[in-house]
């Protein structure tokens, strides 16, 4: 059987399962069977494939098919140009989520030495993107599945970053020292119940929901965190969260509760994905 026939009959099994970008997602898959890589496929699809390397792509597909997502059955997933393992144990990490990265880059110095945490860290790629970026930085990542610390952990080896350490810990017992950070970065789970029918069946059937849905319309999680974070931080330290699009108003509303400067980023679809704060500094309701 030619690679060509093998990525069509993939293309069209997912097609009909109605599973997004098929043609690229069998592309991705067989390449993943065979050990190779994407352009492989693409620039050579006359090499032949023999019936053990077919049914090794065909079962990748088949998950596929079942509605897994593509990052899972990988085992990995890009994140700001970095490469995460991932697990059914961790969020698959979002282009959106890119944000949070940008608007600290945009406010700290690279050459800054910083503490910063992060809150929920699941594979560990917020965190470890910073500790990057930021060479002089020292990052504690918390999160309270130890089966997610493990991959964060292996993610953080993957990396070679020696700057973070990974702590067990959840929104009632944060392990951390009053006034021991200067920024305090999360991801926090931020669907409200009443909107899962919203969220994909893929996403449903295979990730976290621990890491998805929040009480309080949303808002439970993140309401937990600013109300944490002014303790937490060392004057004239900034909290950096990403909330949903429409989530923008009401965090903004929390924040001005106990911070002087807030604002939110807008991401490249013009939503409203990035809110912040900075501790105050006066007037807790002087909000910009």
């Amino acid at each position: 059987m030619l690679l060509r026939d093998l990525v069509q009959e993939g293309s069209d099994a997912l097609a009909r399962a109605h599973r997004e970008s098929p043609r690229l997602c069998a592309e991705l898959l067989i390449a993943h069977a065979l050990h190779k890589e994407r352009i492989d496929i693409l620039t050579n699809p006359d090499q032949s494939v023999d019936e053990e390397q077919r049914q090794r792509c065909l079962a990748l597909l088949e998950r596929k098919r079942r509605g897994e997502p593509v990052s899972y059955i990988l085992g990995e997933k890009e994140f700001y140009g970095l490469p995460f393992s991932v697990t059914k144990d961790t969020l698959i990490p979002r282009p959106e989520t890119e944000g949070l990265i940008d608007w600290v880059r945009e406010h700290i110095p690279k050459e800054r030495a910083f503490t910063f945490a992060d809150i929920g860290t699941g594979c560990g790629n917020i965190g470890l993107t910073l500790a990057t970026y930021f060479p002089n930085a020292r990052g504690i990542l918390l999160d309270c599945q130890c089966a997610a610390l493990a991959v964060a952990k292996k993610n953080s080896e993957r990396l070679g970053i020696r700057t973070c350490v990974l702590v067990a810990g959840d929104l009632n017992h944060l392990p951390l020292a009053p006034k021991s950070l200067d920024l305090l970065v999360a991801n926090p789970p931020y669907i409200a119940l009443p909107e899962e029918h919203l969220v994909m069946d893929e996403v449903l059937a295979f990730e976290p929901s621990t890491a998805l849905f929040a009480k309080k319309n949303g808002l439970f999680c993140l309401e937990r965190l600013i109300d944490q974070a002014p303790t937490l931080l060392r004057e004239g330290g900034c909290l950096c969260l990403e909330h949903g699009a429409e989530q923008g108003e009401s965090v903004r509303t929390l924040l001005a509760k106990h911070f002087f400067s807030v604002g939110t980023k807008k991401d490249l679809a013009g939503r409203e994905r990035i809110s912040y704060g900075t501790p105050c500094l006066g007037n807790k309701n002087n909000a910009t």
